[in-house]
C-alpha cells in the first residue's frame, strides 16, 4: 500500500500510520483581510463520500483526495447540506466556510 503525501508528512512528524481521514466544514468569523478569522465551529461531514465531494469541489491537481482546505461558496454548501441528515444553518454575512480534513493516526511507539 502506498502512502499519500499527507501520510508521509505526518509520519515525518511522528504521528504514526493514518487510520482515517475526517472531513469537516469549518466555520470561521469573517475578517476584513484575506486571512481566516477565528474558528468558531466544526461540522463533521463524513456521511458524504469523497466521490460525492469531488463532484461538488474541484480538487487541486496535487490533491485528488481533498486533503487541502477548500473555501466553500453558497452553491457548494447547499449541495453538501442536501446530502446531510442533520442540516447546517449558514450565515453568509458573518462566517466563512472551509472544507478541511484531518487525520486520525495510530501510535507508532
Amino acid at each position: 500500500m502506498s502512502l499519500s503525501k499527507f501520510s508521509y508528512h505526518n509520519l515525518d512528524m511522528g504521528l504514526g500510520n493514518l487510520i482515517k481521514c475526517v472531513r469537516t466544514i469549518n466555520v470561521y468569523k469573517q475578517t476584513r483581510g484575506k486571512r481566516l478569522g477565528e474558528l468558531v465551529e466544526e461540522f463533521n461531514i463524513d456521511a458524504v463520500s469523497i466521490e460525492l465531494l469531488k463532484t461538488i469541489i474541484t480538487a487541486n491537481n496535487d490533491d485528488p483526495l481533498l486533503y487541502d482546505g477548500y473555501p466553500l461558496n453558497k452553491k457548494q454548501l447547499k449541495r453538501i447540506n442536501d446530502l446531510l441528515k442533520n442540516k447546517i444553518v449558514f450565515d453568509y454575512e458573518k462566517f466563512d466556510y472551509v472544507l478541511e480534513c484531518y487525520g486520525i493516526y495510530d501510535n507508532i511507539n
